[in-house]
C-alpha cells in the first residue's frame, strides 16, 4: 500500500516496468488454492469436533410398516377416490406416526388430530354416499389426504409465532391463501411444524420450539427454514409438505432430509398469510413450493398452488420428452464463501450428468456464470428491497427496533430472547450492504447470459483476478474485524467502568436554563442583576465539579466584583445604548480553557515544567470577551499541550462527562464542554487545530463552532504570539443554544470581519443547497454504528422536506487521506516542535527514552503525550502531495458547495466511549481535523441522545466567510431535533 501511495504521488497511474509486473491472476489462484486447503480442512476439523461430542448421543426413530406412509400422495388421493382406502384410515396412520416419531424429532409444534379425523370421516361418508361427482374429484385432487406445513404459515387456530418470543401463544385468525387453495383441493391439514426464528437460518431451531432433528441421524441439522417440514416428511409423518422459500428454505431441508423439493417460478403463488406478508408486497423473493417423497406429487401439488391459469401457463399438463431436454451444468460456482465441495458431492453430481449423457441426443454442456460468484452480496441486497422487510423491527414482532449491539452483548453474557442465529443475522445487519445499482446490474446480466445466451454451446471460461474486487473483500474482512474490535473495546471497558458512574445535581436554576444572549439582554433591561447571575454560575460549579473536574481555576471573587460594579453602572444610568452596542455580554460569565492566557490564572498547558505558572496578561480573545462586558469565571481542564482527544493531564487529572462520568469528554476543550453542558458557564470559548471545539461538544452534546481561519487573533493561545502566520488553529464558541454562536462570534471576529461574513444578514434556510456525506470512508476511522448513521439520515431527510432542492450526496477522494494532511500541515505550523514544547521550550526530549520511562518507572506525560511522540517518529507525507491533494479536495469543495451550500458530515462513528479507549483507535478524530486542514467553517450540532444516554449529533460544514449557512442549519436542526438536551432534570 506505501508503494502504490508513492506511485500516486509521483504521478504513476498504472505503467509499469514488464520485468517486473506482478501476475496478479496468478496470485490469485495460488493465493485461492492455499484458502480452499486451509477451508477444506478447517471443515473438516470442525465435524471431527462436532462428531466427537455428538455421535454417541444419536437416537434411531422407529420402523415403519404400515404400507400406507409408503405410497405417494398422487396414489393415495386415487385409493381414497376409488373407496380402495378410507380417509380416516389414512389420516389415522399419520397421526400413529407422528406420535411415534416426533419425540425424537421435535418436528410438529403444533397439531389438530381431532379436526382432521373428524373432516377424514366426513369425507368418508361423502364418498360413500356418492355425493360427490367426478367434477368435484377433478377440483379436489387431493379430497382426504394429510397434509403440514411450516409454523410461519397462518393456519387457522394453529401456533404461528414465527418462534419469537414476542409473538409466544399467538394463534392464526385466518388461513393463509396457500392453505386454502390446500384446503379448496380436498387436503386435510394435520398441524404445523418447526422453523428458525423469523424463518432465517438453516438450521431448525428457535426459543419457543427447541431445535428439530434430523430422521437419518438426529444428531444432524435438518436445514431450515422447512426443517420441520422436511424431517417429519421424510420420517414418514406427512405424505405431503408445503414450505416457503426466500433464499433455498424448501430445498436446503429437502437435500439434508432426502427428499423432493420444488421453490416454483417466482410471482405465481399469493404469499398472503406467510409471516408478515399481506400479498400485496411488490416483486418478492418469497415462493410456496412443495416437499415431498415422490417426484410425481411435485407437479399435482404445484398445480393446487398456482392454480390453473398459471397451470397452463407453466404448460403442466404437457408432456416433456427427456431426451429432448438441452442439460447444461455449473460445477463449480466458485464462490469463495461456500465452503469446498467433498468428494462424495462431486460423485454424486457426476453420476447424473454421466447418466444424462446416456440418454441423451446432445451430451451435456459444463457452462460457467461470473455472478454465481457473489450470491451472497446480491441475496443480501434484495433482502433489502423486500417490502417491509426490516429484521431488527421484525424480531420484536414489529413492535420496536432492537439495538444489534446491545442485543450481541446481552446474548454472550445474560442470555437473551434470540437464538445465535438470529444473534449472526443482526450483525449481518450491520455490514455493509452492496451498491444498489452494482447489484441490480449484475443481477440483470447474469439472468441475461442464463436465460439468453447460447447456453449448450457456452464453453467454461476462465476469468482473470480483478484485484479491486479481492480488494473489496479484504475490506470487507477488515471492517468486519475493526468492527467488532471495537464493540470488544466497549464490552471490556465497560465492563470495569458501568458501575462506576456517578450521577450530578439536578439543577433547578431557571437562571442556568437561559441563553446567554436572553440573560445579557435581562441584564441590560434590569430584570436580572449580574451579581445575581454570576453567583447563581458560581454555585453551580462548586456543585458540578468535584464529580466533573472541568474548571482547575478560579477567580470567583474578583468576577463578583465586577458583577456589582456593572450593577451599579446599570442602575445610574452611565451606561448607554452605545456601550451596550459595543458590550453585548455586560455582566455575562464565562469561562475559557486552561491553555489560553487569563491574568492572574493558571498557565501551565497540563505539562509539569509549567507547573504553577499564571498568566500575566490576557489572550486577544480573552481580551475581547471582556472587552465585550464579559466576566471570566475560571479555566477549565485540556489535555497535555491540548494535543489529544481526550481530556487528561498530570498536573490536573481528568474530567468526566456529565452524562456518563466514566465517559470521555474529548478534547483539548472538554473541560468548557463538561462545565458547558452540566450548566456551571453559559459561555464558553475554546480553541481549534483537530476539532478541539467541536470534539468536546459532540461528546457533551452541546454546538460547537471552528470559524473561517483567519479572523481571529491567536495571540495568548498557548505559545502564540499572533504573528504566526497562516495556521490551523482557531478559536471557536461552544454554547447550548445556536443562537448564542453569531452573538459571540460577532464579539471574537470584530466588526469588520462581521461585515465580511455577513452575520447580519438573514439566511433563508429553504434556498439553502444540502450536500452530505454519509461515509469519508477513511480506513483509520473506525466502522459507523447504526444509531450515527440514523441520525445523520433524520437530519437529511427533514433538510429534504425543508428546502427547495433535494440534498444530494457526494463523495471526494480526498477524505480518506486526512490523517496523512493533517499531519503534514501540522509540520507547517510556525515553530511547532512538540519535543521541545512539551519542556516548556527549555529543552528538546528523546522520544525513545521518554516512551521506555513511561512503560517501567513512569514519567512527566501521559500515554496520549507518549503516542504523540511515536506519532512525529512516522515519517511524513512528501510536501508537493499534501499541498497538492489539500489544493484537489478544498477546490473540489468549494466547486461543490459554492456560496449557498452546506455539507452534513458525520462527527464520529459512535457516541463517546469510555476514558482512555481513544488510545485503542486514536484517529478518529480525522473526521474533525479534515476541516482544520482544509480551513472551512464548521458547526458540531447536537441531535438528541442514544439509547444509553450519550449524546448524538452532526458537522454541518460550509465555504469560507459562509459561516451564516452553519448557523442557519443549525438553528433549523434545533429547531426540528430539540438541541441540547441537559443531562440532569430540571424542575
Amino acid at each position: 500500500m506505501a508503494k502504490i501511495q508513492e506511485n500516486k504521488q509521483n504521478g504513476i497511474t498504472g505503467k509499469e516496468s514488464t520485468s517486473n509486473k506482478m501476475n496478479c491472476g496468478r496470485v490469485k489462484a495460488l493465493l485461492v488454492n492455499i484458502f480452499l486447503f486451509l477451508r477444506y480442512y478447517v471443515d473438516i476439523l470442525i465435524d471431527n469436533i462436532f462428531g466427537f461430542f455428538n455421535d454417541s448421543k444419536r437416537k434411531p426413530i422407529k420402523n415403519n410398516s404400515n404400507p400406507i406412509l409408503h405410497k405417494s400422495a398422487t396414489s393415495l388421493a386415487r385409493k381414497i377416490r376409488k373407496g380402495e382406502l378410507k380417509s380416516e384410515e389414512v389420516v389415522q396412520a399419520y397421526i400413529d406416526r407422528i406420535k411415534e416419531v416426533n419425540p425424537v424429532l421435535n418436528s410438529l409444534v403444533d397439531s389438530r388430530y381431532d379436526d382432521a379425523l373428524k373432516e377424514a370421516r366426513r369425507i368418508d361418508e361423502e364418498i360413500a354416499s356418492g355425493c360427490i361427482t367426478e367434477a368435484d374429484f377433478q377440483r379436489k385432487p387431493f379430497l382426504g389426504l394429510p397434509f403440514t406445513t411450516k409454523e410461519s404459515t397462518a393456519v387457522k387456530g394453529l401456533s404461528f409465532s414465527f418462534g419469537i418470543l414476542k409473538r409466544k401463544g399467538r394463534k392464526a385468525s385466518y388461513d393463509a391463501d396457500y392453505v386454502k387453495l390446500m384446503k379448496n383441493s380436498g387436503a386435510i391439514c394435520l398441524g404445523v411444524t418447526n422453523i428458525p426464528q423469523l424463518n432465517l437460518w438453516q438450521e431448525t431451531h428457535n426459543p419457543l420450539f427447541g431445535i428439530t432433528n434430523n430422521p437419518y441421524n438426529t444428531t444432524r441439522n435438518v436445514g431450515g427454514s422447512c426443517g420441520g417440514e422436511a424431517s417429519l416428511l421424510a420420517a414418514g409423518g406427512t405424505p405431503l409438505s408445503i414450505g416457503t422459500d426466500v433464499g433455498g428454505s424448501t430445498r436446503i431441508p429437502a437435500f439434508m432430509c432426502g427428499v423432493f423439493g420444488h421453490k416454483p417460478t417466482s410471482g405465481l403463488i399469493s404469499t398472503k398469510g406467510i409471516i408478515f406478508q399481506n400479498g400485496n408486497e411488490e416483486e418478492s423473493m418469497v415462493n410456496a413450493g412443495p416437499l415431498t417423497k415422490y417426484s410425481e406429487d411435485l407437479m399435482s401439488v404445484l398445480k393446487v398452488l398456482v392454480g390453473p391459469e398459471n397451470s397452463m401457463k407453466l404448460k403442466l399438463d404437457q408432456h416433456v420428452d427427456v431426451k429432448k431436454i438441452k442439460i447444461c451444468y455449473v460445477s463449480d460456482p466458485r464462490d469463495l464463501f461456500v465452503s469446498p465441495f467433498r468428494p462424495e458431492m462431486k460423485k454424486i453430481f457426476s453420476r447424473a450428468i454421466d447418466h444424462f449423457k446416456e440418454i441423451h441426443d446432445e451430451s451435456p454442456e459444463s457452462v460457467e456464470f461470473e455472478g454465481t460468484k457473489y450470491t451472497g452480496q446480491l441475496w443480501k441486497y434484495w433482502m433489502t428491497q423486500e417490502d417491509g422487510f426490516n429484521f431488527r423491527k421484525d424480531v420484536t414482532d414489529r413492535q420496536g427496533e432492537v439495538n444489534p449491539v446491545i442485543e450481541t452483548l446481552k446474548y454472550f453474557t445474560t442470555r437473551d430472547n434470540y437464538t445465535f442465529s438470529t444473534i449472526m443475522n443482526l450483525i449481518n445487519e450491520l455490514l455493509p450492504t452492496a451498491n444498489g445499482d452494482w447489484a441490480r446490474s449484475e443481477t440483470e446480466k447474469l439472468k441475461h447470459e442464463i436465460l439468453h445466451s447460447e447456453i449448450s454451446g457456452r464453453k467454461p471460461t476462465t476469468k482473470k483476478m480483478n484485484c479491486e474486487k479481492v480488494k473489496a473483500v479484504l475490506l470487507s474482512i477488515f471492517l468486519f474485524l475493526r468492527y467488532y474490535f471495537d464493540l470488544l473495546i466497549d464490552y471490556i471497558f465497560g465492563y470495569f467502568n458501568d458501575k462506576k458512574r456517578t450521577p450530578i445535581k439536578n439543577n433547578s436554576n431557571p437562571i442556568l436554563h437561559k441563553s446567554a444572549t436572553s440573560l445579557a439582554q435581562k441584564i441590560r433591561k434590569g430584570e436580572l442583576k449580574s451579581e445575581e447571575v454570576v453567583q447563581a454560575y458560581i454555585d453551580r460549579i462548586k456543585e458540578v465539579n468535584p464529580i466533573l473536574n472541568a474548571l482547575v481555576d478560579s477567580r470567583y471573587e474578583d468576577a463578583l466584583q465586577e458583577a456589582k460594579q456593572i450593577d451599579k453602572e446599570i442602575e445610574s444610568g452611565i451606561i448607554t445604548d452605545s456601550d451596550f452596542q459595543q458590550k453585548p455580554f455586560l455582566g455575562v460569565p464565562f469561562t475559557t480553557k486552561e491553555s489560553s492566557a487569563v491574568k492572574g490564572l493558571s498557565f501551565t498547558f497540563g505539562i509539569f515544567r509549567r507547573k504553577g505558572k499564571k498568566a500575566s496578561f490576557d489572550a486577544d480573545y480573552v481580551a475581547l470577551m471582556k472587552n465585550a462586558g464579559a466576566i471570566c469565571l475560571g479555566v477549565t481542564n485540556i489535555p497535555q499541550l491540548n494535543l489529544w482527544q481526550e481530556t487528561h493531564n498530570p498536573l490536573f487529572g481528568i474530567t468526566n462527562n456529565p452524562y456518563n462520568t466514566t465517559r470521555n469528554v474529548g478534547g483539548s476543550s472538554g473541560g468548557e464542554a463538561s462545565l458547558l453542558a452540566a450548566g456551571g458557564t453559559p459561555i464558553s470559548v475554546g480553541t481549534d487545530i483537530g476539532g478541539s471545539v467541536r470534539i468536546p461538544a459532540f461528546m457533551c452534546g452541546v454546538f460547537g463552532h471552528k470559524p473561517t481561519s483567519g479572523l481571529i487573533p491567536t495571540k495568548g493561545i498557548t505559545f502564540r504570539l499572533g504573528n504566526e502566520g497562516e495556521t490551523m488553529v482557531n478559536t471557536g464558541p461552544l454554547t447550548k443554544y445556536a443562537d448564542d454562536l453569531i452573538s459571540v462570534l460577532k464579539v471574537l471576529v470584530g466588526p469588520e470581519n462581521t461585515k465580511k461574513l455577513k452575520l447580519d444578514q438573514s439566511v433563508d434556510v429553504e434556498t439553502i443547497k444540502i450536500k452530505y456525506i454519509l461515509d469519508p470512508k477513511d480506513l483509520f476511522v473506525s466502522p459507523f454504528r447504526t444509531e450515527m448513521k440514523t441520525i445523520l439520515a433524520r437530519a437529511i431527510n427533514h433538510l429534504r422536506e425543508t428546502v427547495n432542492d433535494n440534498p444530494e450526496s457526494v463523495e471526494f477522494e480526498g477524505t480518506k487521506y486526512t490523517v496523512k494532511l493533517w499531519k503534514y500541515w501540522m509540520t507547517q505550523e510556525s515553530g511547532a516542535n512538540f519535543y521541545r514544547d512539551i519542556t516548556d521550550r527549555q529543552e528538546e526530549v528523546n522520544p525513545y527514552i521518554e516512551t521506555i520511562k513511561h512503560f517501567t518507572v513512569g514519567g512527566d506525560y501521559t500515554l496520549s503525550t507518549i503516542i504523540n511522540f511515536l506519532n512525529n517518529l512516522l515519517p511524513n507525507p512528501k510536501g508537493d502531495w499534501a499541498r497538492s491533494e489539500t489544493e484537489k479536495l478544498r477546490n473540489e469543495m468549494l466547486e461543490k458547495l459554492g456560496e449557498n451550500g452546506v455539507l452534513l458530515f458525520p462527527s464520529a462513528p459512535f457516541p463517546a466511549s469510555y476514558h482512555h479507549a481513544a488510545y485503542l483507535r486514536p484517529w478518529n478524530f480525522n473526521l474533525f481535523s479534515l476541516w482544520n486542514v482544509l480551513k472551512f467553517p464548521v458547526t458540531q450540532v447536537p441531535m438528541g441522545l442514544s439509547e444509553s444516554g450519550l449524546p448524538l449529533g452532526i458537522q454541518v460544514v460550509a465555504a469560507p466567510y459562509q459561516d451564516r449557512l452553519c448557523f442557519a442549519v443549525a438553528k433549523e436542526l434545533e429547531r426540528a431535533f430539540g438541541g441540547y438536551v441537559p443531562p440532569y432534570q430540571t424542575e
